[in-house]
């Protein structure tokens, strides 16, 4: 009977309205990257009880400055129904049109895995399921792709399924996924009238132990730029909770294989291991919270994506090391002034590999990279060094600040400087390969309106 009242009077008061606006500029300096980009965010959603369940639907996208498409900058469109349980929990289902990354392998974006990309596969409309009862949480989620080939001129259409499951008991959470990706045919067999698909499956599990509610991950926009929640995620007012102390602890990873071209053996697939761990403590004492942070990617598991090296090729036995990180942070809040300045230290050894001196011909690589020294900074973001070259780490510094006077405002900045001992870089008139020192800057400023 109270549940009937509710849901009427609910159903009489209309539809409830909510949206947010972000506005603002990232600055970055550097001897070979330098722009700056202003950066305009919308969302406006919905929701709308009704007799048989709950109805939320939901626009969020970057603003285009530049000739581009909506598919390139959604930030999280949706619509779902849910329908709660009277005992408590509930299922839904969801539907995102233009969702380039699925709910990913990984559970934490900085370790982001199965993102396609709108400019070669277009639209990649999703539908989830989801059920909630009692400590247990699943998902199941399907993207339906299609992929162009620019080689070939061949297309191929597939659909990725993606499950996944949680259990809570007290202070600790088990969570795992699963997943079958898709990359179509091998575009060089391909050309050759063989039909060889391409193909990954991949799988990761995450545990986590939290106490008085746990605390949140550090303010951080540069490491989670690829996040389309991000400006929710990092906008909202940092959660100090009732109690004096409050932890986080969690030991993520996973891995699994994709099938893709020999780079030895004429015309033959193989299968490339790929994996991942990291592990996470975030503490908080009063209004000040500590953050620490390892990680361990492979050369293949940060470039799964494109997927291969070179691309739609397995690495064979060039050798090759992961890739390391280290965060060290602090952030304090200023509770009368709802002001938290912050500092975050990153420690980086990017994933090597050291192409083979000679080329055997049949699936070689290209001979650019004949001999080189590859270093991976994150998926196509690397350099090409010189044979030999000693890759040397990373560090950044960054420090931020977070204003949140209302609950409908907010400001953000970050400043952060970055060492890279290893850049590529040509010497003598533009003629020899090099590494050298390189630093750059980047700024970001942004002021959010929610209503």
């Amino acid at each position: 009977m109270v549940l009937s009242l509710a849901v009427a009077l609910a159903v009489g008061a209309g539809p409830t309205f909510s949206g947010a606006a972000t506005v603002g500029v990232s600055l970055t300096t550097g001897d070979q990257n330098s722009n700056i980009a202003p950066v305009v965010a919308v969302r406006l959603g919905v929701t709308q009880v009704t007799p048989v369940g709950i109805v939320r639907g939901r626009v969020a996208t970057l603003v285009p400055f530049q000739p581009t498409t909506v598919l390139s900058s959604d930030l999280g469109t949706s619509l779902e129904f849910e329908r709660p349980f009277v005992g408590g929990g509930s299922w839904r289902i969801r539907l995102e049109p233009f969702n380039p990354s699925m709910r990913l392998v990984t559970f934490d974006w900085a370790n982001v895995l199965g993102r396609v990309f709108p400019v070669v596969t277009g639209f990649s409309p999703v539908l989830s399921a989801d059920l909630q009862l009692g400590v247990f949480e699943g998902f199941v989620a399907f993207r339906s792709t299609a992929r162009f080939d620019q080689t070939t001129g061949r297309g191929a259409a597939y659909v990725d399924v993606l499950a996944g499951a949680k259990v809570t008991t007290g202070d600790v959470a088990i969570e795992a996924r699963v997943t079958r990706l898709g990359y179509g045919p091998q575009p060089a067999f391909a050309i050759q009238g063989t039909s060889e698909e391409q193909w990954g499956l991949i799988g990761a599990s995450r545990l986590t132990w939290s106490r008085s509610g746990g605390v949140e991950a550090p303010l951080d926009l540069v490491t989670y730029a690829g996040d389309p929640r991000r400006f929710e995620r990092f906008f909202q007012p940092v959660d100090l909770g009732p109690k004096a102390f409050a932890a986080t602890v969690s030991l993520e990873g996973g891995g699994g294989v994709q099938r893709l071209a020999s780079p030895a053996t004429f015309r033959t697939m193989t299968l490339q291991p790929l994996g991942y761990a990291d592990a996470q403590g975030r503490l908080r004492f009063g209004q000040t919270r500590l953050f620490a942070t390892l990680r361990v990617s492979t050369f293949a598991f940060l470039q799964a994506d494109s997927p291969g090296f070179p691309p739609n090729f397995a690495l064979g036995d060039a050798p090759s090391t992961p890739a390391l990180a280290a965060f060290l942070g602090v952030d304090h809040t200023f509770a009368r002034s709802k002001v938290t300045p912050g500092v975050l230290l990153r420690l980086t050894m990017p994933a090597t590999l050291n192409s083979p001196s000679l080329d055997f011909g049949g699936n070689a690589p290209p001979p650019g990279l004949i001999g080189r020294t590859v270093a991976l900074e994150g998926l196509n973001f690397l350099s090409v060094l010189p044979g030999g070259t000693v890759v040397s780490p990373r560090f950044a510094a960054k420090v931020s600040l977070r204003w949140t006077p209302a609950a409908v405002f907010c400001l953000v900045g970050e400043a952060e400087v970055l060492v890279n001992p290893s850049e590529t870089g040509f010497d003598n008139m533009g003629t020899t390969l090099t590494a050298r020192l390189a630093v750059s800057t980047r700024t970001q400023l942004f002021a959010q309106l929610r209503f």
